[in-house]
């Protein structure tokens, strides 16, 4: 992942609603995630941030289970099933970094181990509103802001204890934040566009996310007598198939334009 690509991920991950027991971010941090395709379907991907790693005074690289080397330059690992995923990803992996005290590098590994979709929350959830998933609608901005409600649910019914919503914008010309206080699978989104941009294309998934703390191990250097530590973490997301929300600064409407004639018309007559 290159280091814009991360830095624009980072903005693009939404607001979560964190619970207190949640660990805090590691120097390597792994996002599995499950996606909505819709019909029912799902596919799975892996990103990863670990900039510590990656672009600190050390400069390592990152080897995971099935030997793919991350550098800081690689796009998520996307369209995979959930074998797969279990198929490269559980096991050892490897930081290699460069070691100051040694002048050479050290070898770190922690391992992720096997989590089954039983261990985490991954009933698929569906956007209600403003739009159900897979659709898009147009909410009008007359002074270039608005907000709307973003609900989504669950075919339980079931209310899962964390909430987490990504939004992507497409055009680059507008911000949108999440604000989770207005209830359970539901948040209030207030978006504005930038100044001189009349309408703007903005792409939500919501859904929910589990800490997998319990599946990672410590890291360990091959050196014992190392100056350098690491951490590592873990976490599911499970997201719903996206909605799209042009937010758009209304033409000025028949009516409004006749006002203006009209009232251009009484001005001119005023002259005479």
């Amino acid at each position: 992942m290159r280091p814009d690509a991360a830095i624009l991920l980072t903005l693009a991950l939404a607001l979560a609603a964190t619970p207190a027991a949640y660990g805090q971010p590691g120097d390597v941090q792994l996002f599995f995630e499950q996606q909505s395709l819709g019909n029912g379907g799902v596919e799975y991907s892996l990103d990863i941030i670990a900039f510590p790693v990656f672009f600190g005074p050390a400069q390592g690289t990152l080897t995971a289970p099935d030997g793919v080397v991350f550098d800081g330059f690689n796009p998520p690992i996307g369209g995979m099933d959930f074998q797969q995923l279990g198929d490269r990803f559980f096991g050892e992996w490897v930081i290699s970094a460069f070691d100051f005290s040694t002048g050479g590098t050290t070898d770190f590994a922690f391992t992720l181990g096997p989590f089954t979709l039983d261990d985490v929350f991954s009933e698929t959830p569906t956007i209600t509103a403003p739009v159900a998933s897979g659709g898009q609608v147009t909410i009008p901005a007359p002074t270039g802001a608005a907000e709307f409600e973003l609900a989504w649910g669950y075919p339980s019914g079931a209310v899962p204890s964390s909430s987490i919503i990504r939004t992507s914008d497409r055009g680059g010309g507008g911000t949108s934040v999440a604000d989770f206080g207005s209830g359970a699978n539901s948040a209030v989104i207030l978006t504005e566009l930038d100044p001189g941009v009349a309408s703007n294309d903005f792409v939500y998934r919501a859904g929910s996310f589990d800490d997998l703390a319990g599946f990672v191990s410590a890291v360990v250097p091959d050196d014992p007598s190392t100056a350098i530590t690491f951490s590592a973490t873990a976490e599911f997301r499970n997201f719903s198939e996206p909605i799209t929300v042009t937010i758009a600064v209304p033409e000025p409407g028949v009516l409004t334009l006749a006002c203006v004639a009209a009232c251009g018309l009484a001005i001119r007559r005023r002259r005479v």
